[in-house]
C-alpha cells in the first residue's frame, strides 16, 4: 500500500475510510498520520487469527486442490488476480 497516497485520498475525501492491518513500517509508528483519521480502522497485523481460521484455510486449500486435479483452474475459488493486485 502507498501510505502517502492513502493519506491524500482520505484528506481529499476521495474515499470514505479504510480498514488496515498492514503498513509500510510494522508496527505502524505513532507518528503516522493514519492514526489521526476517525474513519480509519487500524488493527494489529494478526486480524486473521480468529477461531477456526487455520481449519478454514486448510479446507479451502484441499477443496481447491481437488478442483484443480479434477479439471484445472477454471473452478478454483479465492484466486488472486495478479493483474489487479489482489
Amino acid at each position: 500500500m502507498d501510505e502517502a497516497a492513502l493519506v491524500a485520498a482520505l484528506e481529499s475525501k476521495a474515499i470514505k475510510g479504510a480498514g488496515l492491518d498492514v503498513f509500510e513500517t510494522e508496527p505502524l509508528p505513532q507518528s503516522s498520520k493514519l492514526w489521526t483519521f476517525p474513519n480509519v480502522l487500524i488493527s494489529p497485523h494478526n486480524a486473521d487469527q480468529v477461531e477456526g481460521w487455520l481449519d478454514n484455510s486448510i479446507n479451502l486449500f484441499v477443496a481447491n486442490m481437488e478442483r484443480y486435479l479434477a479439471g484445472g483452474t477454471d473452478n478454483l475459488v479465492n484466486v488472486v488476480d495478479v493483474r489487479r493486485g489482489y
